[in-house]
């Protein structure tokens, strides 16, 4: 879930395609791909950058044979797939962290953020509204 890797600050995202087997991403690499986390990505564009170059991969991957790829080398680092923290802003965390969780959970048409003030929920789709809930 690219989510996470945008609220843990990473740099870098990727996408493999693996030969299947019987156990999860054992199987041969066909392709892999890194891209770098811009900074003003969110979940969304990050989701669809990924997408689609995986989609134009597929072609070539399933005109493959049997044997192609390379054995992993690692197993990948891998995130729980429920929403992180509920999707709730925690105001303790910084401006960043606040920033980069806004934009880890902009994934129309997934609710956004949000942020619980007085007892209402405001749902917080960038950290200028965030601001303005500030106010």
């Amino acid at each position: 879930m690219v989510s996470w890797c945008l609220i843990n600050n990473e740099s870098t995202v990727s996408y493999t395609w693996h030969r299947m087997n019987s156990q999860y991403d054992t199987g041969n690499v066909l392709v892999k791909h890194t891209f770098d986390i811009l900074e003003k990505d969110t979940a969304f564009s990050l989701n669809l950058r990924l997408s689609e170059h995986a989609i134009s991969n597929l072609e070539t991957i399933l005109s493959m044979k049997d044997n192609s790829g390379k054995p992993p080398v690692t197993i990948g680092t891998y995130y729980n797939k429920s929403v992180p923290f509920d999707g709730i802003i925690d105001t303790d965390w910084t401006l960043d962290e606040i920033d980069r969780f806004i934009r880890a959970m902009y994934h129309p048409p997934h609710l956004p953020a949000k942020l619980i003030k007085n007892g209402k929920i405001y749902y917080i789709k960038t950290i200028d509204c965030y601001k303005e809930t500030l106010v």
